[in-house]
């Protein structure tokens, strides 16, 4: 026995499928999209929200405000670029630190070196041979205003300071009609590492 089977379809089954297909795919289609769109912006944003906050931050150290942290918690390299700015700020504010106590200890020697000088009674003088009288003690500010009423004395008297070696022993000199006894002493300069 050989059978045959027949179906009928209406005529516009097919192309009734071909459209539900059609109307399918470009669902699929515009959802595929969508969901794309939405994981883009997620993603970019996940990625320019902490570069877009690191940038705040420098900007804000930049300016001079050493308290803000960048506290990124992300396991990559943003993460690691963070945490590297904390620690250079971290730095930075135990260097501005140590700068400051290094300045409070100059000043104060600075105020008793000046203090000491003050309290002698005779004139003293440091002397640098580049850039002069550096530093005087109130006699010896009376005794340099006296001197620009007498210009030979003035002259006289910045000779001795420019060849303070001839000093070393001593020397009676007369200046404005007084004599002095000058004598000159090497002073070295160091700076002190705390």
């Amino acid at each position: 026995h050989i059978g045959f089977m027949l179906v009928g379809l209406p005529s516009d089954f097919v192309t009734d499928r071909i459209g539900t297909s059609r109307n399918s795919f470009i669902a699929l289609f515009a959802i595929s999209f969508v969901t794309i769109v939405i994981l883009g912006v997620v993603i970019s944003r996940s990625i320019t929200g902490p570069v877009k906050h690191l940038v705040d931050i420098t900007r804000a150290i930049r300016e001079g405000d050493l308290t803000r942290r960048v506290d990124l918690r992300t396991p990559d390299e943003l993460g690691e670029l963070g945490a590297s700015f904390d620690h250079m700020t971290s730095e930075l504010i135990s260097r501005n630190q140590e700068v400051e106590r290094l300045y409070r200890l100059q000043v104060e020697e600075t105020a008793q070196r000046e203090a000491v000088l003050a309290s002698i009674n005779d004139a003293v003088f440091v002397v640098n041979r580049r850039e002069g009288i550096v530093m005087e003690n109130n006699a010896g500010r009376i005794l340099l205003e006296e001197l620009t009423e007498f210009p030979d004395d003035q002259a006289f008297f910045h000779e001795l300071y420019e060849s303070p070696e001839s000093l070393r022993q001593g020397a009676e000199i007369a200046i404005l009609d007084r004599y002095y006894t000058v004598v000159a002493t090497p002073i070295q300069s160091y700076t002190s590492h705390a």
